[in-house]
């Protein structure tokens, strides 16, 4: 399993000469990107050996040209082009100042405790994942 945010974010040319499908997990959310034609079936039957089976009501076999085109919300961030990687960021950014709005109505410890726990773990996981070029208005 290749770890695409830390080693691929800024390229998706991967149908060029990369074979190796992308699997990427949380609990029992997975998502297949390859270059190959696969179906859910398809992924359960290379998986078998393996004594792994997925629920194919939470799992996603995309390809790679489908990301590039369109992208992919994934893993609390987004892969793709630049349009939707701005749709998504401006997004976050107006669901996290509804949440900081909330949240400064609340007793001051309560707010503090949601900003060190929730929001300031969205706020270093965002940029650290999303690819930033052609994003950089979004961040000001």
């Amino acid at each position: 399993m290749e770890n695409y945010f830390s080693e691929n974010r800024d390229t998706f040319d991967l149908e060029q000469g990369y074979n190796k499908p992308i699997l990427t997990a949380y609990i029992d959310n997975i998502n297949i990107s390859t270059s190959f034609n696969l179906t859910i079936l398809e992924v359960n039957r290379m998986l078998i050996d393996a004594l792994i089976a997925l629920n194919a009501t939470k799992s996603e076999v995309i390809s790679y040209s489908l990301i590039r085109s369109r992208g992919i919300d994934i893993l609390g961030s987004f892969i793709g082009p630049k349009d939707t990687r701005r749709e998504f960021l401006s997004k976050k950014i107006k669901e996290l100042e509804r949440v900081i709005n909330l949240a400064l109505k609340l007793p001051r410890q309560h707010t503090l405790l949601l900003l060190r726990e929730c929001i300031l773990t969205t706020l270093r996981h965002i940029p650290r994942t999303i690819d930033p070029i052609g994003l950089e208005n979004e961040y000001v």
